[in-house]
């Protein structure tokens, strides 16, 4: 077959693949605890836990190491994660960060997925103990990277604790689930793929 032959016989699949984006829809599955964000002893001591999912490209990656790597600690990301001029985390476009938290979407700075997560003793006992959402990777090729960061609160109550986030390969082309634990004081992968 000539080669303008072989351009013929593959055209109907490069146009889809054009038509359809090369990125890949992953499902975050979030496995709570009974107690989520917990601060102190005391049931009082808990709120909400706010989470961001960062769908890293490689240039992204790239131009944000503290992010890419997992340097840049969860009370520094959510401190300035909306502001204009915070260096290598405006490189990041918002379409690309999903967020689970309180208030109205604002495209300007992400793609709200829901609500903060709740502890199944705050939510009630129909709460979905393994809430599961949708995220988009446009470029999950080399060097791209998922990155979780979860805003809990610190020991004094009064801002975001210096956990370190998560940082995901995106996973091969045939998984699809990733699964987060989700604790008192922290978040780990489950599957570790």
């Amino acid at each position: 077959m000539s080669g303008s032959g072989l351009w013929r016989a593959f055209a109907p699949a490069a146009a889809l693949v054009v038509l359809l984006g090369c990125g890949k829809t992953f499902e975050i599955r979030f496995d709570l605890e009974d107690v989520v964000n917990q601060y102190g002893e005391q049931a009082a001591q808990r709120t909400g836990l706010r989470v961001d999912i960062l769908c890293l490209t490689p240039e992204e990656a790239e131009a944000n190491p503290g992010v890419a790597n997992g340097s840049m600690l969860a009370d520094a990301w959510f401190a300035a994660r909306n502001q204009r001029d915070s260096g290598g985390i405006a490189k990041i476009d918002p379409g690309h960060i999903y967020a689970l938290r309180e208030g109205a979407p604002d495209d300007q700075w992400d793609r709200l997925l829901g609500p903060s997560l709740l502890s199944r003793e705050d939510a009630g006992s129909d709460v979905n103990r393994n809430p599961t959402f949708p995220i988009k990777h446009e470029d999950p090729g080399g060097g791209a990277k998922i990155v979780v960061y979860a805003g809990f609160t610190d020991a004094a109550g009064q801002g975001w604790a210096k956990n370190r986030p998560l940082v995901i390969d995106p996973p091969g082309w045939g998984k699809r689930e990733i699964r987060i634990a989700v604790g008192k004081k922290s978040i780990r992968r489950v599957d570790g793929d």
